[in-house]
């Protein structure tokens, strides 16, 4: 059963960051083979990988222990460009209680599931920001600087509102440029 594993199993704690209230994401698409795609530009064509987990994935994943008693919550994507969770989902803040949500790239089903489990705590990205891969970040925690979160988002060039959204919950955003990473990389 294709898995790609924490790249589309994403956890989500609990308001006030409780672990013993966290909601797992399981995002999954439509699995097909690999092929090549025209595009504009050097080199002429570009290899479209596809989703990497399958939702048969599901059953085994509700069946693991330590898991077992904690929900999982299946999210379709339906953009291949965006072929991991962990694309256009990430959960982030001092108790990794808030989610940004890249919602265009999910299935209207899914978008409905996630704003309805996390109500204020869902944070939906522009269009603009989304494309820009803004949930692909990572964040360091640290005492130094009286229990801040620190946000590194990739790339650069995200829009001010987006900024606003994460100074508002208590963490600081530190953009970092890895144009050149996307550009030979081929995504995210």
């Amino acid at each position: 059963v294709p898995f790609e594993g924490e790249a589309d199993f994403i956890p989500v704690h609990g308001p006030s960051g409780d672990p013993k209230k966290t909601l797992f994401l399981f995002t999954y698409g439509r699995i097909e083979r690999p092929r090549w795609v025209p595009r504009t530009g050097f080199p002429p064509y570009r290899r479209i990988t596809g989703f990497r987990s399958d939702r048969s994935a599901l059953e085994t994943l509700q069946s693991i222990g330590g898991v077992g008693n904690q929900e999982i919550l299946p999210l379709e994507l339906i953009d291949e460009w965006h072929y991991h969770g962990d694309t256009a989902l990430y959960p982030f803040g001092p108790g990794q209680e808030f989610l940004l949500a890249y919602l265009e790239v999910l299935s209207p089903r899914s978008q409905q599931d996630l704003r309805r489990r996390l109500g204020d705590r869902l944070i939906p990205l522009d269009p603009e920001d989304g494309r820009r891969f803004a949930a692909n970040s990572f964040q360091i925690e640290t005492n130094y600087y009286g229990d801040r979160v620190f946000l590194l988002l990739t790339p650069d060039g995200l829009t001010g509102r987006f900024y606003a959204q994460i100074r508002e919950r208590g963490v600081i955003p530190c953009p970092v440029d890895v144009s050149e990473f996307l550009e030979k990389g081929g995504g995210a």
